[in-house]
């Protein structure tokens, strides 16, 4: 619901397309990047050692923290309520871990750098996202015919979010190369790739609008009495009528 929420809610996706998206690389991600996060939550967050002479409460640490998060998530999800399921278990093993063998077995670096991350990653997305806004409105926007240049920039914008994507998996991932330029350079050979063989996918008979949707735009911020989009449309009709009569 995080990930597509919004394409379903801009009606970029269809409430189909987006569960078959979303389930397709929720598999890959967890595939792909699971191993990773499984690796931090196993030994970034407990410090192991301290849980030498006891692994069975260990263990009970690890289900009761899977566990309480699934049915949060769960209970999130009916009510939709945003959540994440990744902080719920990282909560859930820190709470549980002072409980049963206090302050020493919690990994302090790991957990610092984990905080480090909550306060960054919210930062980081809110300037992605303006300077996003930002640009889509300049160039696509406000351009004569908002549609036509949509549809054009497309195939930059999808092999832009392949490349950023890749990069996820070619510098830490399963699939990391080294060094990191070539890293760099492999993923920017698969967005570049798939940006182009973007059209192919695209069904050539569609027909988009042919007004300018910046007149939307201007008429949030203009005059009130000035006519809008609709009644232009209206007032059109009403004189075809008239003169046709």
């Amino acid at each position: 619901a995080n990930s597509v929420g919004t394409s379903v809610g801009s009606k970029a996706l269809s409430l189909k397309a987006a569960i078959l998206a979303g389930s397709l690389f929720e598999l890959a991600g967890g595939l792909l990047v699971g191993p990773l996060v499984s690796a931090t939550l196993s030994h970034g967050i407990i410090d192991l050692s301290s849980f030498a002479s006891t692994p069975n409460t260990l263990v009970k640490i690890m289900f009761c923290s899977i566990l309480g998060s699934a049915v949060s998530t769960f209970g999130a999800t009916f009510y939709g309520v945003p959540v994440s399921a990744t902080k719920g278990v990282i909560t859930s093993m820190v709470v549980l871990a002072l409980l049963t063998n206090g302050p020493q077995s919690l990994n302090m670096q790991g957990l610092g750098y984990m905080g480090l991350t909550f306060l960054v990653s919210p930062c980081a997305g809110m300037l992605g996202a303006y300077l996003l806004n930002s640009i889509l409105i300049h160039f696509i926007i406000k351009a004569p015919n908002p549609v036509a240049t949509a549809v054009a920039y497309r195939p930059l914008l999808v092999g832009t979010t392949i490349t950023v994507s890749m990069l996820s998996l070619t510098l830490s991932g399963p699939l990391a190369i080294t060094p990191p330029m070539l890293a760099l350079a492999a993923s920017m050979v698969v967005g570049a790739a798939t940006g182009l063989a973007w059209p192919m996918f695209e069904d050539s008979t569609q027909e988009y609008p042919k007004f300018p949707a910046s007149i939307a735009l201007e008429q949030v911020s203009s005059d009130p009495e000035k006519p809008t989009v609709d009644d232009t449309k209206s007032h059109r009709t009403t004189t075809t009528t008239t003169t046709t009569t």
